[in-house]
């Protein structure tokens, strides 16, 4: 078995956060697969298939919260014995650029605490993972604030486009293996960025077809990133958002 973890935290009020989109991507990957309910197990939300006549993949959504989803992952990787190069992890990562994304055959958790604690787990940094570019906090915010808000609607067609990406990297990582999906997905996200430099930026498409299943309608946080953003560009406010949780950042 090929085991693809996205990681995130449980309960409503964590939807469509940027520190959730693990779990976003590892929704569409199961569309996209057609992929049946998932049943819970590991402490996590898991369902299976079979791809490519006969390879057993497991898509699996730890909800022990991000801090301590080394143990959903232990769990399944020893009852299915599966090696750590045919696990791949699913996280956001706020020193990215939005949107960009990151394939790694093995290293340090960077700073995110779910791969810290993955990690810890296993014993072991040998196992891939994909990251997703959540962007960068302003000045004014706290990482642990930063990653537990919503994106804001202008950036929600730049992050659509970037699940699609990340689940073509994963269907990439199924079939073709790690050193292919880096050789791949790597070098377009420098051709993009390099592009992204010489062309004007698209108007985004915002609030219609498959966006309105994975992110709410603006609220009140998404302006404040927006005003924060256009602020921190110019001056500095002294104001600070209301964080959404201190814990599982």
């Amino acid at each position: 078995m090929k085991l693809v973890v996205g990681l995130g935290n449980p309960e409503k009020r964590y939807n469509d956060t940027r520190h959730n989109i693990g779990f976003a991507v590892i929704a569409r990957l199961a569309k996209r697969l057609a992929v049946g309910r998932p049943r819970y197990r590991f402490e996590a939300e898991i369902s299976e298939t079979t791809v490519d006549g006969g390879t057993r993949i497991g898509l699996l959504c730890p909800l022990t919260y991000m801090n301590l989803s080394g143990n959903s992952v232990r769990a399944a990787v020893a009852f299915h014995q599966i090696p750590l190069d045919h696990l791949l992890v699913i996280s956001d990562d706020l020193n990215l650029d939005l949107g960009r994304i990151r394939v790694r055959a093995s290293g340090s958790a960077g700073g995110q605490k779910g791969i810290e604690d993955i990690i810890r787990k296993l014993g072991s940094n040998e196992f891939p993972r994909l990251r997703i570019g959540i962007g960068h906090p302003p000045p004014q915010w706290e990482a642990k604030d930063f990653v537990l808000s919503k994106f804001s609607k202008h950036q929600l067609h730049e992050v659509e486009l970037a699940i699609e990406r990340a689940c073509d990297a994963v269907v990439c990582w199924l079939q073709d293996g790690i050193q292919v999906t880096m050789n791949r997905f790597n070098a377009d996200a420098s051709i993009e960025k390099q592009q992204k430099r010489q062309a004007p930026r698209p108007r985004p498409n915002v609030g219609t077809g498959n966006n309105d299943e994975l992110f709410l309608k603006p609220d009140k946080s998404d302006e404040q990133i927006d005003k924060l953003n256009k602020n921190s560009k110019s001056t500095k406010s002294d104001s600070k958002p209301v964080a959404d949780e201190e814990a599982n950042s």
